[in-house]
């Protein structure tokens, strides 16, 4: 384990850790290609993350397109709305020199194409980005259609009533509920609390939560979601030191830009309880 940058106290955590978190490459290995190209995820795949993370759109023409925004203009220079545009318009933009000249010519992806490229191993987790109910028979059609096992996908969105109706419509998909985190100024704990998070999991049959990192996410918040039954992962951690905070604390993925960087500082190798 190649821990010879890290602190002494991330060195001390080392003891206190549960078990291995799995490290999930955030729009794919984006830190270091264009975030939710095709480049991006299979870079993902050579660097071993045990994961992807993508971001999916609905086209005007019911087409399942992979970006984060629902503009293409961060990342293409041309400012299409994805709603409003068929698959065409879109694949003609450019979606990777934004990131450099040796990605120049990458497509928006179609989810189609990321299923194709993902290992056999890894976890795709899928944030349907808009509110829209239209896009989930889309997704259950792609789904069916790919080599990729049910069970090794992961449903992810910040609206709730959707991922409900993703739960009802492709029970064999985990559902995970995202959600930010801010800080009580009377108490100085997180909120929402931990009972009110597992409360709103709970009303809609998510399996987990999917928290955005935070200080205060600390051990009485990730006991007390594990007792209500839910599973616990956090977005999005570049640092190994915070890394191997949120690890000795037992979240069960960390989401991050960088997959090799935090596997290669944190290690998978961890005393087991």
């Amino acid at each position: 384990m190649k821990l010879g940058f890290l602190p002494l106290a991330a060195v001390m955590l080392l003891p206190t850790l549960h078990a291995a978190p799995l490290y999930i490459a955030h729009r794919g290995s984006s830190g270091e290609a264009p975030e939710n190209t095709l480049a991006a995820f299979k870079l993902a795949g050579r660097q071993l993350a045990d994961g992807v993370e993508c971001d999916i759109h609905r086209t005007r023409d019911n087409r399942l397109v992979i970006c984060h925004d629902p503009s293409t203009k961060r990342t293409t220079g041309v400012d299409l709305k994805i709603s409003e545009s068929n698959l065409a318009e879109l694949r003609r933009l450019d979606a990777g020199k934004f990131k450099g000249e040796e990605f120049k010519g990458e497509a928006l992806p179609q989810l189609s194409e990321l299923l194709r490229v993902v290992t056999p191993e890894q976890l795709v987790y899928i944030e349907l980005k808009e509110d829209d109910p239209l896009i989930l028979p889309l997704v259950k059609e792609e789904l069916k259609k790919s080599r990729v096992p049910m069970e090794r996908i992961r449903l992810i969105s910040f609206h709730p009533s959707l991922l409900k109706l993703a739960k009802e419509q492709m029970p064999d998909c985990k559902t995970y509920y995202l959600r930010g985190l801010g800080t009580d100024r009377a108490t100085g704990r997180p909120t929402p609390s931990a009972e009110e998070l597992i409360r709103l999991a709970r009303a809609i049959n998510a399996d987990g939560l999917d928290l955005c990192r935070h200080p205060k996410l600390d051990a009485e918040l990730v006991k007390a979601i594990r007792d209500g039954g839910l599973e616990l992962h956090v977005w999005t951690v570049d640092s190994p030191m915070e890394a191997l905070r949120y690890a000795a604390l037992g979240v069960d993925s960390i989401t991050t830009n960088y997959p090799k960087r935090l596997k290669d500082s944190v290690g998978r190798q961890v005393k087991e309880e």
